[in-house]
């Protein structure tokens, strides 16, 4: 791709399409969104057409997972229609939200990550006082 004088840009969304593409298809929301979370919309739409791309290639009983693959492409769509929050920075807190429960640290992160973790799982909602209760209970659970 650099030989094309791709931009870079492009030249890691495909490596990234190239790397996941066989990862597997599954078609849970909680799956979908976790996927949503790692690549975004476009990408892991690429790399569930990389998938049926590739099984449309070979034998028969291959061609039988495209329409799981399909099905998970229009998960995909709809659950981004809703706008779900997918990234820290859709995340109703902040860290300067969690000032008062955590000390600005790595620690910070990683209760922001775990926050996001949970609201991707729809074990919480995305709004603030839940998650700022929920940021206190992990910080008891660290001992803290």
């Amino acid at each position: 791709m650099r030989a094309l004088k791709c931009d870079n840009a492009l030249r890691e969304r495909v490596v990234r399409i190239v790397r996941y593409h066989d990862i597997p298809v599954d078609t849970s929301r909680r799956y979908i969104r976790r996927q949503l979370a790692k690549h975004g919309a476009e990408v892991f739409e690429d790399i569930m057409n990389a998938h049926i791309a590739d099984d449309s290639a070979k034998f028969d009983f291959c061609r039988e997972r495209i329409p799981k693959a399909r099905e998970a492409i229009a998960i995909a769509q709809e659950i981004s229609a809703q706008q779900p929050c997918l990234s820290v920075r859709t995340l109703a807190v902040s860290g300067n939200d969690l000032k008062s429960i955590v000390p600005p640290s790595p620690l910070m992160g990683e209760i922001l990550s775990k926050l996001l973790e949970e609201v991707v799982d729809e074990k919480l909602p995305n709004e603030k006082s839940a998650l700022l209760k929920r940021a206190a209970e992990l910080m008891i659970e660290k001992g803290r």
